[in-house]
């Protein structure tokens, strides 16, 4: 709550992070270079984890009814995508032909 003059009142340590600290740090961390290149990665591998899972696990749409359902399910198909990933790794660093 913000006082009159757009301050806020004095609060005793509460032992947790200051909120405008920690934004701000992260403000500093996203524009840096690293923080740049970090946001640019990201924008192709969230599409690739999605398009992944549309097309080789086939799953295209919710078979079950409710929001605690499908987030269930949700986990599950994420689940699968990320055990996959593990799998085709690990093949990859013993030599052997990964499976498409």
């Amino acid at each position: 709550m913000l006082e009159v003059g757009g301050r806020r009142p004095a609060q005793a340590d509460t032992g947790e992070p200051d909120p405008e600290r920690v934004q701000g740090l992260a403000s500093e961390m996203l524009r840096s270079e690293a923080g740049s290149a970090l946001r640019k990665r990201r924008s192709v591998d969230v599409e690739t984890a999605f398009g992944n899972i549309k097309r080789n696990l086939g799953f295209t749409r919710f078979t079950l009814r409710g929001l605690e359902k499908v987030e269930l399910e949700w986990r599950l198909v994420a689940m699968g995508h990320n055990i996959r990933k593990l799998f085709l790794a690990e093949s990859r660093k013993a030599g052997a032909g990964a499976p498409a």
